[in-house]
């Protein structure tokens, strides 16, 4: 229907194209599209990015308590329970706990686009790796991830590199970060850069933020499998020639009531 008698007539929507759009955009219909984006994920990352986050808590000598924030199919948590760095070991994520996992390891099931059904400054160490680009908010993440840790504790996140030369070769020949074009959605939609990582971090409370890679990166050539590090042998690595990148940081230590000044 039209309305308005001037050279440019206004549209108005209908009740039944505003109930479409509603149901579109419905509590089910949007946890059903969640669910969908995590299956096509499998809950599984690769080996040198799990081989990256162990070898950055073993750097930050991380001890106490640990969760592993879109824990997936469980490959990650069964190599930190392996490592035995850890005296408690957590798992989160939308999906169901593996059959397979360690029994004395906890598990929560729940949407992560939501806040973590958890106590607060519960942990010593989380490790949230390959998951902030598939979920819709990095900020409300990061609040999250702020409110769960103990005060001084460490915070390890994984994500692709869009520093990369591959990831840079993909944004002027194709118009996007590679890792996040059609056939990535809507497994991967949300891409971020070094400057992101850092504000959403500081934002939230973090401190001492580092960055370090995998070491693992495909040549930005269509349909080839191979990576820079098989070609010259390892000795390229850092942040052009790595598919992901590793962040770390620490939640800044709560101060209490300042001491009265002496007269």
């Amino acid at each position: 229907m039209r309305v308005g008698g001037g050279k440019t007539p206004v549209t108005t929507t209908s009740l039944h194209e505003i109930s479409l759009i509603l149901q579109m955009n419905s509590p089910t219909q949007l946890a059903e599209k969640r669910k969908q984006a995590s299956d096509l994920t499998m809950g599984v990352s690769s080996s040198w990015i799990y081989d990256a986050v162990l070898k950055e808590l073993k750097l930050r000598q991380a001890t106490g308590s640990c969760l592993d924030y879109g824990a997936g199919a469980g490959a990650l948590l069964k190599l930190l329970h392996a490592s035995r760095l850890f005296e408690q070991l957590y798992g989160a994520d939308l999906m169901a706990r593996p059959a397979d996992l360690e029994p004395s390891i906890h598990w929560i099931q729940q949407d992560l686009n939501d806040d973590l059904e958890s106590n607060r400054s519960q942990f010593d160490v989380l490790v949230s790796s390959e998951v902030i680009e598939h979920l819709e908010n990095p900020r409300a993440v990061f609040r999250d991830f702020h409110s769960k840790l103990k005060p001084g504790g460490l915070l390890v996140v994984t994500t692709p590199n869009q520093q990369s030369i591959r990831s840079f070769v993909s944004l002027i020949t194709m118009g996007h970060f590679d890792q996040f074009r059609d056939r990535d959605y809507p497994r991967h939609i949300t891409a971020l850069l070094h400057k992101d990582l850092e504000r959403c971090a500081s934002e939230a409370g973090f401190h001492e933020g580092q960055f370090s890679y995998t070491g693992n990166g495909l040549l930005p050539l269509p349909k080839l499998t191979t990576t820079w590090q098989q070609i010259f042998t390892n000795k390229l690595s850092g942040r052009l020639f790595s598919d992901n990148v590793i962040f770390s940081c620490i939640k800044s230590p709560e101060r209490g009531p300042a001491e009265p000044s002496g007269t």
